[in-house]
């Protein structure tokens, strides 16, 4: 396998608005080595229906359709069959990843470093001779060993998921089936559609300045300091079926991936079929007139995903905390859907392309269906977890004509590779460049 992918759940969120392709590429880097990490490198059945009863896949979806949004949730309808299931098997778009996903941020514990490593084990043990030294005699193989078998899981990520992905559509049998495709009034909060109506229109009665003006003063709308809003996203009865399709999913024993190199708890949603009847729409008609209101200099035009949940529990081995880091998105919504804990607030550093500003720094917590959209750029962890559980869901969106400039995980001008639609990164070819290497894998295989 030739494969180059950025299946991980897990990072890399960086937008490059117009002040920060003026800026060099060192600051940000330099911020990075005081903590941040590169996310996206790396992060019983219930009784109400009985194994033999049957599941249902969904139909075919437009997902370059455009509405009001109204008419696009909810619009894949379900279909006699043998499991959940998901069309995005027939998208052939090509699907492209930064060759950087599988040289860069390799998180090696023993030196409390992100390293790189090509593959090449000489030009590896010469670059960071000196850090591994300080080990002591002999580390050599035990770090190589490291790196390679990380190397080697992103090389396979992509397949993997594909597999998972299909298991899923074969076999699993949904709790609530109409999680996957909801109305929009059974799934998002009254007052998000009215935030995103009112942002969306363009009447020419006001400016966009002037609308998110009078957002706020309505309580619809609340900017914890610039570039950090926080409104309602989804509704709590919403919100309370999808955990309980989450959980009903984990207790069905069918494989499934960590989010992300960081987070060991949740589920990527692309490995499930809520991205025709749910992700989609609520992307493109909503977050993408949203996003460009609101953080105008991150992002021009929402055209991919990735989304996935977390969660957190203050028990055993549990995830209680998540590092400084920043996302592989131009703009992230993270939305709470649930629990009752005790600490844990996410805390916002300010971008990793801007020098540290104190009064950037911002913790934010989230009530049930709240959610806080960011510029992927933009640092941030979660605090520790001191008692209880947070379950929450995490959109990152991608803007082609942003990335295709410069990678946010690499911060240079993006060489791609052919990937899969689970290592997609929301590149475009052209403009951007072709690497060295390509993935062979047929669509037959990908999707079997």
């Amino acid at each position: 396998l030739k494969a180059l992918l950025s299946l991980a759940p897990s990072p890399r969120l960086v937008c490059v608005c117009a002040r920060a392709r003026a800026r060099s590429l060192e600051r940000p880097l330099l911020r990075l080595r005081r903590g941040a990490s590169n996310f996206a490198m790396g992060a019983a059945a219930c009784p109400r229906r009985s194994s033999s009863e049957e599941a249902v896949p969904f139909s075919v979806v437009d997902a370059g359709k455009k509405g009001n949004g109204e008419d696009r949730l909810g619009s894949a309808t379900a279909a006699v069959g043998g499991s959940v299931g998901s069309d995005d098997h027939l998208d052939k778009r090509p699907r492209w990843m930064c060759e950087c996903h599988v040289t860069h941020n390799f998180y090696v514990r023993r030196l409390g470093l992100h390293v790189v490593y090509s593959g090449d084990d000489a030009a590896f043990l010469e670059q960071y001779r000196a850090e591994i030294d300080k080990l002591g005699v002999g580390q050599d193989e035990e770090v190589l060993q490291d790196v390679r078998k990380q190397r080697e899981e992103r090389l396979q990520a992509p397949l993997e998921a594909a597999a998972r992905a299909g298991a899923a559509r074969r076999l699993y049998v949904p709790l609530w089936r109409e999680v996957y495709a909801p109305r929009p009034e059974d799934c998002l909060a009254p007052a998000f559609r009215e935030l995103a109506a009112a942002l969306r229109a363009g009447d020419g009665s006001s400016t966009p300045l002037q609308r998110v003006a009078e957002l706020k003063a309505r309580g619809l709308l609340e900017e914890i300091r610039p570039g950090l809003l926080t409104f309602d996203v989804l509704s709590v009865a919403f919100c309370q079926r999808l955990e309980e399709e989450l959980a009903h999913f984990e207790a069905s024993g069918l494989p499934k991936s960590a989010p992300n190199t960081m987070n060991r708890r949740g589920v990527v949603l692309a490995e499930l079929a809520f991205g025709p009847g749910l992700l989609d729409p609520l992307v493109a008609d909503y977050l993408e007139p949203v996003a460009a209101a609101l953080l105008p200099g991150h992002c021009q035009g929402l055209d991919s995903y990735r989304a996935f949940t977390v969660q957190y529990e203050a028990v055993q081995d549990g995830d209680r905390e998540l590092a400084l880091h920043y996302d592989n998105a131009e703009v992230t919504l993270n939305v709470n859907l649930g629990g009752l804990w005790e600490g844990g607030e996410i805390e916002f550093q300010g971008l990793a392309t801007e020098p540290e500003d104190k009064a950037m720094l911002a913790r934010v917590s989230l009530p049930r269906g709240r959610g806080v959209l960011h510029a992927g750029l933009d640092l941030h962890r979660a605090l520790p977890l001191t008692s209880g559980r947070r379950h929450n869901l995490v959109v990152w969106c991608r803007s082609s004509k942003v990335r295709n400039e410069r990678c946010p995980m690499c911060f240079e001008a993006p060489r791609v590779v052919s990937t899969n639609r689970f290592g997609d990164e929301g590149f475009t070819v052209p403009p951007c460049r072709l690497g060295a290497s390509s993935w062979e894998a047929s669509a037959g295989d990908l999707f079997s």
